[in-house]
């Protein structure tokens, strides 16, 4: 896996960039673009999936818990 370090006045803050956390990324992206869409042009209900990946997305930042990160290293994916 590769990883990141970042220099902020002579701290090094390094980042890991696995599988999973970019999957959970561009998965989440995914489902706003799509939903949006949907929003746009099928019904507004679909803004509130919208407002779901959002919240979840907020939320692990918080808790460093992520419902599909679960997920996708049950199915096999490495960290």
């Amino acid at each position: 896996s590769s990883s990141l370090t970042l220099n902020f006045k002579h701290k090094k803050i390094k980042t890991k960039n696995n599988m999973v956390s970019k999957l959970v990324t561009r998965i989440a992206g995914i489902f706003i673009i799509i939903s949006v869409l949907l929003g746009m042009y099928v019904h507004p209900n679909f803004y509130w999936f919208t407002l779901f990946v959002g919240t979840n997305l907020l939320q692990s930042t918080f808790t460093n818990w992520c419902l599909l990160g679960d997920i996708l290293r049950k199915l096999g994916v490495k960290d």
